[in-house]
């Protein structure tokens, strides 16, 4: 039994917010190594917390499940529509992106080698704000994976000048084509194109497909799903251990190997879901501040490390406290941003968004 736009609208998706605050959190751990390792003398954390750079992952299939979810309704291809949805995404994207990166940014007038001291060459300051793809990281490093976001937003875009019934289709067609332009060399042409023909293309697809596969019938065996998402994860821990790093440099390696496992465990999200069986209601709230979270996590645990390198001392039982203690303030910081600046900029938003909708009715 397909799943109803009534039950869709219902659906307050609590359980992928839970998702997506133990995606941010795993990314947290993953820049923790980089950290502990560059302001401690006797490191503790395992080079297989960079697994926790999976947590981008993670974020990429749900985005693509997203965009399937808010779009369900629409039911003819106007401009309005595609419009409203671009505004929406671009007003979720950009404006704490802006203030992040503006505050990083006055850091690196004054202290450039606090700030883009990993990467090799300059950043492009005004494509760092416009996320337009560049061979140079943004500013703001982590950017690098909004850069993707907007990508797909706008090739999604597209997909709604097709009708709902066919929505399925243009996906997987489009998957075809990004598979064409990758075996024809097209990604390499511009840094567009590296974009636009990326493997990381197929995550936002998979999601999508997770998405009206949910919609054409409702999700069961959230166990099973649970099951073999863990497994894939666990699998694929054990065979990148000695190399974790390189899981992560390989495009096509990284996508290969985490997929099938953040789409089963995306699946297993909604299947508990429509059981009523609900994560935690803090790990739901950590998913409210997960996109604070991301964007400031690194600039909060680094400051954090240049106030630990004041007192560091040899041995575990420090390095413990003091890990404990940046993953804490990376999420207090990340609560503040969400209260004061992300949520206050997303009611702005909404309003802006109803206020040009009702000057499109007659």
């Amino acid at each position: 039994m397909a799943v109803s736009q009534s039950d869709l609208a219902q659906m307050r998706l609590q359980n992928i917010q839970a998702l997506r605050g133990l995606a941010a959190l795993a990314v947290v751990l993953s820049h923790l190594v980089f950290v502990e390792a560059k302001y401690s003398t006797a490191p503790i954390l395992s080079e297989l917390f960079l697994f926790g750079m999976s947590g981008v992952d993670l974020f990429f299939v749900i985005s693509g499940f997203i965009m399937v979810y808010i779009t369900q309704t629409r039911q003819s291809a106007q401009p309005n529509n595609i419009l409203d949805f671009l505004f929406a995404r671009a007003a979720r994207i950009y404006p704490l992106y802006w203030v992040v990166t503006l505050a990083l940014l006055l850091v690196y007038l004054v202290r450039p080698d606090m700030v883009f001291a990993s990467s090799s060459g300059e950043p492009n300051i005004l494509k760092s704000f416009l996320l337009w793809p560049d061979e140079r990281l943004p500013l703001l490093e982590v950017g690098w994976t909004l850069i993707h976001e907007m990508s797909f937003y706008l090739a999604f875009a597209l997909l709604l000048f097709i009708p709902t019934k066919w929505r399925f289709a243009g996906a997987f067609f489009w998957g075809v084509a990004v598979y064409i332009g990758l075996r024809a060399g097209w990604h390499e042409q511009t840094n567009i194109t590296r974009i636009l023909f990326h493997p990381l293309t197929f995550e936002f697809l998979a999601g999508a497909f997770v998405a009206w596969i949910m919609i054409a019938r409702p999700l069961k065996f959230g166990w099973v799903f649970s099951t073999i998402g863990a497994g894939g994860l666990i699998a694929a821990i054990y065979i990148w251990r000695n190399d974790m790093m390189a899981l992560f440099d390989l495009p096509w390696h990284r996508v290969f190997t985490l997929l099938a496992p953040m789409s089963f465990i995306l699946a297993a999200a909604l299947a508990f879901e429509h059981r009523q069986k609900i994560a935690p209601r803090p790990l739901v709230r950590l998913g409210d501040w997960s996109y604070s979270l991301y964007l400031t996590h690194v600039l909060s645990i680094s400051l954090a490390g240049r106030v630990w390198a004041l007192f560091e001392r040899p041995g575990p039982i420090d390095n413990a406290v003091m890990l404990l203690l940046m993953i804490v303030f990376s999420i207090v910081v990340a609560g503040a941003t969400y209260r004061f600046i992300e949520k206050p900029m997303l009611d702005a938003a909404k309003r802006a968004s109803k206020k040009l909708a009702a000057r499109k009715l007659p």
